[in-house]
């Protein structure tokens, strides 16, 4: 076999979108094969379904089981050197049972990613050499608090007691001088209004539109704003009947 020589490989994975049914009958249809061999593709085993191919032929079988909803891998020649798991004979799978569910178990030690689903992971070295490791029961002593340094007061002076702290910006003092020669002072208990007692006239209430009612009587003001009674109505048109006689019957001679 040559080294430009593939195989195509199948582990059971199906793609986005499809139910393992959809799949299996999809399956059935491309290999004309009954139902109980298209379960064993499903065994979670690496099944090769074409070997020794081109890589173009690869491709192509690649393209068409994907459009049916599984996914195979294409392995070159050389490094499936390891890889001899071939589809089982009927004869010696009529043991097994269809899964029951969606999900099947992998065999101990399968590999559950792909080759071209790892992703390798970057080492990162973190330089961990300053830190130390201390017990939990070691207590570190407290710093004492350093003292903060005492203010520069050496500009500053004691005045004497008594002493203005506030300087004046004039040397000389201005008095304040108030004209007082139109103010007078009363007596004690003068009255300070305008005018004398006698000059402020009596006050005359005008009291000709009112007057005194017992109590319960109506004024004649309210006597004039009633409503007036209403006139009887016109019944001149209007005719009484006579009451109709009671009829009396006749009794039978």
């Amino acid at each position: 076999m040559g080294d430009n020589r593939h195989s195509v490989y199948f582990e059971g994975s199906i793609a986005d979108g499809f139910s393992i049914g959809q799949v299996k009958k999809n399956l059935a249809k491309l290999f004309k094969a009954d139902a109980e061999r298209i379960s064993r593709l499903f065994s979670g085993e690496r099944v090769a379904l074409k070997k020794d191919i081109d890589l173009a032929t690869a491709k192509k079988y690649h393209a068409v089981l994907a459009n049916a909803g599984a996914l195979v891998t294409i392995v070159a020649a050389s490094d499936a050197a390891t890889i001899e798991v071939e589809m089982p004979p009927a004869a010696q799978q009529k043991e097994k049972e269809e899964p029951k569910y969606s999900w099947t178990l992998a065999p101990v030690g399968s590999l559950l990613l792909k080759a071209t689903e790892k992703v390798k992971q970057a080492v990162v070295n973190i330089d961990i050499s300053h830190l130390s490791l201390a017990s939990v029961f070691t207590t570190e002593k407290k710093k004492a608090a350093e003292a903060a340094p005492a203010p520069d007061v050496s500009h500053l002076s004691v005045a004497p007691v008594g002493e203005q702290l506030v300087q004046s910006s004039n040397s000389e003092t201005v008095e304040l001088t108030l004209d007082l020669s139109a103010l007078t002072v009363d007596p004690v208990g003068a009255e300070l209004g305008s005018g004398s007692r006698a000059e402020i006239e009596e006050l005359q209430l005008d009291l000709s539109g009112y007057e005194l009612l017992e109590l319960g009587e109506e004024s004649s003001v309210t006597r004039t704003l009633q409503t007036p009674a209403p006139e009887p109505p016109d019944v001149s048109h209007l005719t009484l009947l006579p009451e109709p006689e009671p009829e009396i019957e006749n009794a039978a001679g």
